[in-house]
């Protein structure tokens, strides 16, 4: 289980990260993982981050911000950096949603999403010229890694119908973000989304994760 790979320190964010921790738990199942310390961060810079070890490969750790907005999306993101990368990826090099087939038709989906489509067009914008600093933003958001993490979180959201992590992801998906100033969502809308549940739900099942 999930709670058994990832390792805590007393922090004022434990109990609403082990609270989500619980959640994923009870959302899917979880294969053998090395195990992973949480670390609280100071970091202005970004809300989280996971960190990956080679020879063997293996998770370094996840770092969460003591500033991020939303803890529990936060890391729920940051885990699906550790699935992608320690569980839906055989060869366990890189992440397994940007060169394994069985995300052929998660990306099909993703490529039709209206989100996808507007951050295409704004990356592809000549006049007004794009920000360099806003170009490598879009060109980071269009990583098939960044897709399927923002895609595990909603997806979460999604099926465990947990009151704290829908209302997080509530408020997330409508927060000030680089992603609304340029007209964007970081989410996707429920016609799309229904047509990319169905397609996670099936990755799972391959992997004998549902």
């Amino acid at each position: 289980m999930l709670r058994d790979i990832l390792k805590f320190g007393e922090s004022p964010l434990f109990d609403e990260l082990t609270h989500a921790v619980g959640v994923l738990d009870r959302v899917h199942h979880w294969p053998r993982i090395p195990a992973c310390p949480v670390v609280i961060s100071g970091s202005c810079k970004e809300d989280g981050c996971y960190n990956s070890l080679s020879h063997p490969s293996r998770p370094g750790k996840i770092e969460i911000s003591r500033f991020a907005m939303y803890p529990s999306i936060t890391l729920i993101h940051e885990i699906g950096h550790m699935l992608d990368h320690m569980a839906l990826n055989p060869i366990k090099r890189g992440f397994g949603s940007e060169h394994d087939p069985m995300f052929d038709q998660l990306h099909l989906a993703w490529e039709a999403s209206r989100i996808v489509h507007k951050l295409t067009a704004h990356h592809a914008r000549k006049r007004p010229a794009v920000e360099p600093r806003v170009r490598r933003f879009l060109a980071y958001q269009l990583r098939p890694r960044e897709l399927w993490a923002r895609t595990y979180v909603q997806w979460v959201a999604n099926r465990s119908k947990d009151i704290m992590i829908a209302s997080q992801f509530r408020t997330a998906t409508v927060e000030a973000s680089v992603f609304r100033k340029l007209g964007v969502e970081s989410y996707w809308d429920d016609d799309d989304f229904c047509r990319i549940i169905p397609l996670v739900d099936e990755i799972f099942y391959k992997r004998g994760f549902l």
